[in-house]
């Protein structure tokens, strides 16, 4: 099972939620975010959701965009990164956390200034559904920006062939919708007449422990019998001398998408 699809069944939940709010402080996440919340274009009164909101990283930068008078909403469908998120703002009037699915919005249509969900849409199981879901519930007028990676552009620098091409291919198909991001614009465009800019940012991890259970990931397609224990040997040997040379890279862009209804 991928953890993010279902985080409150996964073998160590409480690990995802801590993933998750350690990533958030990565400077490229950071910026990226920062873009998000910019295009928005949000203003004092707003109200705005973050969906897929995970531990709540994004829900005090959104507050402060639409201000005292604003309301944040922040939905997420893991009841541990739920409760994650309302221990950490439950000081703040303005922001309002709750356990959602994204197929399935409960609130009414028309009713948010704008909506973004980050890295949610490569992991559900029906996105055009969410979709038409956001669309329903923000205001004509309004915006919306979703970001995921195109694990397509996935790129390991470990020099060891078919072995590590190997390695890639199952993280790129780990996820549920793996190019997703490169998608999410014609989508929009077939399901309503929206306006859509698209940005892109390159993620490069230079420490294999950051990237994302790099390192497990062998072991994990031997229990498949996609590789042997020679190959495995093979890779973790040329993983071993590229970190000596301080050579090592994982590479993966990021798209941002932003329409306006």
């Amino acid at each position: 099972m991928n953890i993010w699809s279902d985080v409150d069944r996964a073998s160590d939940p409480q690990a995802a939620v801590d993933w998750q709010q350690k990533m958030a402080e990565w400077p490229f996440c950071r910026a990226y975010k920062a873009r998000t919340i910019e295009l928005l274009e949000l203003e004092q009164g707003d109200r705005v959701l973050d969906l897929g909101c995970g531990p709540g990283a994004d829900l005090m930068p959104l507050a402060h965009a639409v201000g005292a008078a604003g309301k944040v909403f922040g939905v997420d469908c893991s009841e541990r990164m739920v409760e994650r998120a309302q221990h950490s703002h439950r000081e703040h009037a303005n922001i309002t956390i709750t356990k959602g699915d994204a197929h399935d919005l409960r609130f009414s249509s028309d009713y948010f200034d704008a909506c973004r969900a980050d890295r949610l849409f490569q992991h559900l199981s029906h996105p055009i559904k969410a979709l038409k879901e956001l669309l329903r519930v923000t205001k004509s007028g309004g915006r919306i920006a979703i970001v995921d990676p195109d694990q397509s552009t996935l790129e390991i620098g470990v020099d060891a062939g078919h072995i590590t091409e190997r390695i890639a291919n199952y993280r790129k198909g780990h996820a549920a919708n793996p190019t997703i991001a490169s998608e999410i614009g014609g989508m929009l465009a077939t399901l309503a007449p929206v306006s859509t800019h698209t940005e892109q940012y390159t993620l490069v991890l230079t420490n294999p422990e950051d990237a994302f259970g790099l390192l497990e990931w062998p072991q994990m397609l031997r229990a498949e019998g996609k590789l042997t224990d020679e190959e495995i040997s093979i890779w973790q040997s040329e993983l071993q001398h590229t970190i000596e040379r301080g050579s090592f890279f994982y590479r993966v862009t990021f798209l941002i998408t932003c329409a306006k209804l």
